[in-house]
């Protein structure tokens, strides 16, 4: 094992992770018009009708100020509507529009097509085997009740 960051294990997940974003960020804005972000909280408010902007910006880790941009840019494009908690006036309740659970499902496909097109250079030991180590290692970073979320 080398000391060298740039040969770490840490470092190559992150690069990993960071081109794959860029891949599918791509590969979305091309045929869809529509961000990784974006998708992301597509795919929030799709799985969970009646979800507030509050609870997407702490499951995606993300600032309330920057999901509430990607928000209002998925209600332009009349992906999901937004109406006003009526126990908390300060709240947002996001839904899903017929129009943004068809463009969610043919996202979801594309970046099903798109990873699985990077994945094809891995036999399916090798995926069996890369999917365990990264839930043992998710585990030692999660799941022995750290200070961090996950």
């Amino acid at each position: 094992m080398s000391n060298n960051f740039s040969d770490a294990i840490a470092y190559k997940i992150h690069k990993a992770v960071f081109v794959m974003d860029k891949v599918a960020d791509f590969s979305l804005q091309n045929k869809l018009d529509l961000t990784l972000s974006q998708f992301f909280i597509l795919m929030a408010v799709d799985r969970n009708p009646n979800v507030t902007q509050i609870e997407i910006a702490k499951f995606l880790e993300l600032t309330q100020a920057a999901v509430s941009r990607q928000i209002e840019v998925l209600r332009n494009k009349k992906l999901i509507s937004i109406t006003q908690n009526e126990r908390n006036r300060r709240e947002n309740i996001l839904h899903p529009t017929p129009l943004g659970q068809k463009l969610f499902k043919q996202a979801s496909k594309i970046l099903d097509e798109t990873f699985g097109n990077l994945y094809e250079i891995m036999n399916e030991k090798e995926k069996e085997n890369l999917e365990k180590s990264l839930d043992k290692l998710l585990f030692s970073v999660c799941g022995k009740k750290r200070n961090i979320d996950c």
